[in-house]
């Protein structure tokens, strides 16, 4: 990983510039667009130099984003002067996120239509959900899917009744 100091800004900064110059003969001809991605990257190298002094703890690409680099920047910027493991280290972080509640309600309905038919008690439902006691019990009494046998006990019914019922 690359030392990033003021002076290696500096000289990127003067290498980006004059890349540009000798592309379109002047730096007032450059494109706009070129322009602000010159300067974004510039403000992402001294963003970065601050997460170095900081003791480089976290993900460099999570700093950038918190400073509000445009992303496609702060990708390109951590690839060229740090290394593509901090991309794929984030890429790895997102794939592993926790699951979502709409996740875990379509597992557990998921789940139930595989189990047509089967009675279970209140308790049962709880664990295969993996939300609370009130909430299951709240859910099972409203929902389509379960019907209550008696107290603590529902039975699943099954998906051709579920659509005459409706």
């Amino acid at each position: 990983m690359r030392k990033i100091t003021d002076e290696f800004v500096d000289s990127v900064n003067a290498e980006l510039w004059q890349e540009g110059v000798d592309k379109y003969g002047s730096k007032f001809s450059l494109p706009k667009d070129l322009e602000k991605e010159i300067n974004e990257t510039i403000r992402a190298l001294y963003v970065l130099q601050i997460w170095q002094r900081n003791g480089s703890s976290g993900n460099p690409l999570s700093q950038l984003s918190a400073y509000s680099v445009s992303e496609n920047v702060a990708q390109n910027v951590v690839a060229q002067y740090l290394g593509d493991k901090y991309i794929k280290q984030l890429e790895k972080e997102k794939s592993e996120k926790t699951e979502k509640r709409k996740d875990k309600w379509d597992s557990f309905i998921e789940w139930a239509n595989e189990n047509e038919g089967k009675e279970f008690t209140t308790e049962q439902l709880e664990k295969q959900s993996g939300f609370s006691y009130q909430t299951t019990l709240t859910y099972v009494k409203t929902s389509p899917v379960f019907e209550k046998v008696k107290k603590g006990k529902y039975r699943v019914i099954p998906i051709d009744d579920r659509v005459r019922k409706k």
